[in-house]
């Protein structure tokens, strides 16, 4: 277990030492428990999402996802939105009351941003063009002459919408092209 950071490096020590309480017997999840947690999360998260979205996430391979959208639907702890231009769409319970505000025009977005390309906003590229019909690639990772954007670009958020895209080069002489 991580028990400290020391100039950015992570210290680890055995989980005894670090919490004496913990008993594998009893407090350890099952792979399938851990997954179901996880979904859970991830639909908090998110806001409103499509059941395809969540197992990305974190980054989850083969989640049972319609036993668990049922499940989650059944005890209302999901629910069925329709949104404008997106179609069907599930809300998480919890979040209810910020949904109930939107609505009412008491909550509006005014933040500006210059994103990672690691935000969870643009992780998921899919659901980033999906959700904000904005298509994004880190492409420092694209050979050059197939680069659209540059280098290094970073995604915009203004008000609750990306809408653009900012460059970044380093300075020096001997930067990467």
């Amino acid at each position: 277990m991580v028990i400290e950071r020391r100039n950015f490096q992570r210290v680890y020590d055995l989980t005894h030492r670090v919490m004496p309480e913990w008993d594998d017997e009893r407090d350890l999840v099952s792979q399938a428990e851990a997954e179901i947690i996880m979904l859970d999360n991830s639909a908090r998260s998110l806001g409103i999402f499509r059941e395809q979205w969540l197992a990305d996430y974190y980054r989850l391979k083969r989640p049972a996802l319609a036993a668990w959208r049922e499940a989650r639907a059944e005890q209302q702890q999901i629910i069925a939105v329709h949104v404008e231009k997106l179609g069907n769409l599930w809300l998480h319970a919890d979040l209810l009351p910020l949904l109930e505000r939107a609505l009412a025009g008491k909550l509006t977005a005014t933040h500006s941003a210059v994103l990672s390309p690691f935000d969870p906003v643009v992780w998921d590229r899919k659901r980033a063009e999906q959700l904000f019909d904005f298509s994004y690639r880190l492409e420092c990772y694209i050979p050059a002459p197939k680069r659209q954007y540059g280098y290094f670009v970073l995604p915009l958020l203004h008000r609750g919408q990306l809408v653009g895209r900012m460059g970044c080069q380093n300075a020096s002489p001997d930067r990467h092209p």
